[in-house]
């Protein structure tokens, strides 16, 4: 990878985690559409701002469209992250 690409990559995972954590600011606030690639293939995710959003608080990305009605939100697959740059490293961006 060459030196721009991978500062790119870094500059749009920091805009990302920017947003990520600014749900005031997202078009569909509470929710925030977010995808990623495994293994080839597109995943989408949702992210969720609670009641808890707030400095600290560990991001969870649940493993459902924002606009499919089932299943329900406390059915579906959901991954807990530490901080926000663990969100980024693990692929996900901004839709």
């Amino acid at each position: 990878m060459r030196q721009t690409e991978q500062e790119t990559q870094e500059q749009r995972a920091e805009k990302d985690r920017d947003f990520m954590q600014t749900p005031n600011a997202w078009p569909q606030w509470p929710m925030l559409p977010v995808k990623r690639v495994v293994n080839g293939q597109m995943q989408v995710g949702t992210m969720m701002e609670t009641s808890d959003s707030s400095p600290g608080v560990q991001p969870v990305v649940y493993l459902k469209n924002m606009y499919q009605r089932y299943p329900l939100w406390h059915e579906v697959e959901k991954l807990e992250y530490i901080d926000f740059e663990g969100v980024t490293d693990d692929g996900w961006k901004v839709d």
